[in-house]
């Protein structure tokens, strides 16, 4: 059985979706800077990507990285 799922992403989570593409290995405080939001905004649009199961954080806070599931 194969589903189907469209998912709606805002324009801050597309960005987002596409510095962990090209760097796994990215901070919050990195990403607010190059998306030019705040680190709150951040750390609440990958809450909500991580709860769609879109990202998952793999490894520690200080040596991990993002992946995109």
């Amino acid at each position: 059985m194969t589903v189907n799922v469209t998912v709606k992403f805002t324009a801050n989570q597309k960005k987002i979706l596409e510095e962990i593409k090209k760097k796994p290995f990215v901070t919050q405080e990195k990403l607010a800077e190059i998306i030019g939001i705040t680190r709150k905004s951040i750390i609440e649009n990958m809450k909500k990507l991580q709860n769609q199961k879109i990202i998952k954080r793999v490894g520690a806070d200080k040596n991990g990285h993002w992946e995109i599931i």
